[in-house]
């Protein structure tokens, strides 16, 4: 019997090559496209079909017609927050762009079953309607162009959706880390601004100190307050996501939150590497960076309750010890 195909945008970045393995050993059929502009060859299993492709080139479209995937998992973008305020054009080239140009060629394809790589910076200066943290139904409000970027193209599939041709699930990523190192799954960049692979690059000796961005925030230690998701647990989810869009189990549009519906403040991540490394490595108050939330964490019930997920990773100890030692490895 034929496997079913599926074409993943992005997918030698970090995400994207994890959840390209991740369904390769479950028997589909993958092709990935990536214009390595933040992705890695050396991330991508052997056994799935790789071109080498910008999103926006006009061959994508043709791609896709030829190779008719039943669904299409989205994960190309730009992605640093803070540097998305100097370089907003490029941002909304490549995310905005070229995610209208992916979505568009899905529709000359009669591609139906679409997956989203999300973002928590959607909601921005958006307060949490519960004291359980972000729903997926609250106001989104951006403060950042890369979360602009975001929304605008939740809003685009959104509509797409009601238009009938197309079933959608955007997942909105809050903090993703760690690594599985044998399965050869990690981040693989250098001068990383996400939080945990700088602090594992840190304790690994690659940089002399960590800085921390706002220590006068109103939370308990005055560092700013992130959910953080192990990346396997995340796979796990795009895993069911999937699924439940190929039965039709998932139809129209829908939004869910990853994480583990709860905060670490920044310092207690630091404090947790340094223990978990035996690296006790300088801390650097410095000044706040623009874009950042002081407290972000999700309200993860409704996929809880619509996928019966359960995260088996929901250990910071855990989760930092993985990224440390996918960072000695490297």
């Amino acid at each position: 019997m034929a496997k079913t195909k599926l074409m993943i945008t992005g997918g030698a970045g970090y995400i994207g090559s994890a959840t390209a393995r991740r369904l390769l050993n479950e028997g589909y059929d993958v092709a990935v496209i990536d214009n390595l502009s933040g992705g890695f060859i050396q991330a991508l299993p052997s056994e799935a079909e790789f071109i080498q492709l910008d999103i926006r080139d006009e061959r994508f479209s043709d791609l896709l017609k030829k190779f008719k995937p039943a669904a299409v998992l989205h994960f190309a973008a730009r992605l640093v927050v803070h540097e998305s305020f100097a370089e907003s054009k490029d941002y909304i080239d490549t995310n905005v762009t070229g995610s209208m140009k992916v979505i568009e060629a899905c529709r000359q394809a009669g591609i139906e079953q679409f997956l989203f790589s999300s973002s928590c910076t959607v909601y921005g200066a958006s307060l949490p309607t519960t004291t359980m943290g972000f729903a997926e139904d609250d106001r989104l409000a951006p403060i950042s162009p890369y979360g602009a970027t975001k929304a605008q193209v939740e809003k685009v599939l959104s509509e797409a959706c009601s238009q009938g041709w197309l079933n959608c699930v955007s997942l909105r990523y809050f903090n993703v880390a760690g690594a599985i190192a044998e399965e050869g799954i990690g981040q693989r960049g250098i001068n990383s601004t996400q939080l945990v692979k700088a602090a594992a690059e840190t304790a690994s000796g690659r940089r002399e100190a960590m800085h921390v961005h706002g220590l006068d925030y109103a939370t308990k230690d005055g560092s700013c307050v992130r959910d953080f998701i192990h990346i396997a647990d995340l796979i796990d989810i795009h895993s069911l996501i999937l699924k439940g869009l190929l039965r039709s189990q998932i139809t129209g549009y829908e939004a869910f939150n990853c994480g583990y519906g709860r905060g670490w403040t920044v310092l207690e991540v630091l404090q947790t590497m340094q223990k978990v490394s035996g690296c006790f490595f300088p801390i650097i108050k410095a000044h706040p960076r623009p874009g950042d939330m002081p407290i972000a964490f999700a309200n993860t019930s409704k996929l809880r309750r619509r996928l019966n997920w359960a995260p088996k990773h929901d250990d910071l100890d855990q989760l930092c010890r993985s990224a440390y030692e996918w960072e000695k490895g490297l």
